[in-house]
């Protein structure tokens, strides 16, 4: 585990909402009756953006494709650090959040 997490621009509620938002705002995710729940990893880099996105679950597998593009398009993250110099970190997320099953893992990658 590194020493400073990965952060989502503003805060970790801003993560949630900039979802919400783009699924809302997602012609094809927008128009299911269901709720949309996934589970994805992706890598945090140096600069902060995003890369390697992989879902782990989703709710409908013809879905996908959406839901990473909407994953890969996140703003910057400040990057994580491990003794004072920034790393790259695999980041585990799932949608919706739920406190009773949900966590967050943060781990450096080697190059």
């Amino acid at each position: 585990y590194v020493d400073q997490k990965p952060q989502f621009p503003e805060s970790k509620k801003a993560l949630y909402s900039y979802f919400k938002t783009a699924i809302n705002k997602s012609k094809l995710l927008s128009r299911i009756s269901r709720k949309v729940e996934f589970y994805v990893t992706f890598v945090i880099e140096y600069d902060g953006s995003i890369s390697m996105a992989q879902l782990l679950y989703s709710f409908n597998k013809k879905y996908n494709h959406e839901i990473i593009k909407i994953v890969s398009r996140m703003p910057k993250w400040k990057p994580g650090k491990e003794d004072g110099k920034t790393i790259r970190c695999s980041y585990d997320f799932d949608y919706p959040y739920d406190l009773r099953t949900s966590f967050q893992l943060c781990h450096e990658l080697t190059q």
